[in-house]
């Protein structure tokens, strides 16, 4: 179960209907698209990442999240995480890797967002940014099945999960794509039932032409009161341990 740090609990994220208006363009450094050979690609000739993609598309009855294909951008290689924050979304590889963050973390994906409904039951975290980090310096990735490094498509498959913010289950027994933990050589390239209901519950209120929304109040805006709180964060995939979840550097949730 989870336990939570000073006084706070990661709170779940959502894009606003703004920004999911048209599904959200998140573009792939070249170095990891070019690792894809021919071999690769399913039977529309998309590589794992866009698949990965594709099956979140599927997830939600009226929500495309994401825009396929592809747009291939150069890699950032930075060892700063803010620099990521640069108004592009996107997703990386990284042979350097970030002080701070466990050589024992496969990929991390780190969001930016306001906190609305501070407060109340309907509090979450409206996103404004974020990017997927992949680990590269410290660990190996294949799509051989039989492989005993980790799956890229599993990898990516379970970030853009949180990409939507969707958060790991409370428990090590729920099976799910978004479960905290990898090992190498596991494959989870199919969304599984608490996958899928978390990325309908959490656009419960988008309808087909993401035009009105319910439940949440003020959740498809973009404006933002001198009251309202920015954050910025991260979550982590682990190859085993605890899974540390950090907002503005503070950590509030371990599980």
């Amino acid at each position: 179960m989870p336990r939570t740090q000073g006084g706070s609990v990661t709170l779940p994220g959502r894009w606003s209907s703004a920004n999911l208006s048209a599904p959200l363009q998140v573009n792939v450094s070249s170095d990891l698209t070019d690792d894809f050979i021919a071999a690769d690609l399913d039977g529309n000739g998309d590589n794992p990442i866009v698949v990965a993609m594709k099956s979140w598309n599927s997830a939600h009855p009226n929500v495309n999240f994401f825009k396929t294909p592809v747009t291939s951008v150069a890699n950032k290689e930075s060892t700063d995480l803010t620099s990521y924050r640069d108004g592009e979304l996107g997703i990386y590889r990284s042979d350097a890797w970030f002080p701070g963050i466990s050589s024992g973390t496969i990929a991390i994906t780190q969001f930016y967002g306001y906190i609305r409904n501070s407060g109340s039951p309907d509090s979450y975290i409206d996103l404004t940014h974020a990017d997927i980090i992949v680990n590269y310096r410290d660990h190996s990735f294949s799509t051989n099945p039989n492989s005993f490094e980790f799956d890229i498509q599993t990898v990516i498959l379970h970030e853009l999960g949180h990409f939507i913010g969707i958060k790991h289950p409370s428990d090590y027994s729920t099976a799910a794509v978004m479960q905290s933990t990898l090992a190498q050589g596991d494959q989870k390239r199919t969304l599984l039932d608490y996958d899928i209901n978390s990325a309908v519950n959490n656009y419960s209120g988008y309808n087909a032409n993401l035009t009105t929304q319910n439940a949440a109040p003020n959740r498809g805006t973009r404006s933002y009161s001198a009251g309202d709180e920015e954050v910025s964060g991260y979550y982590e995939l682990k190859m085993n341990g605890d899974c540390l979840h950090w907002i503005n550097n503070q950590l509030v949730e371990i599980h």
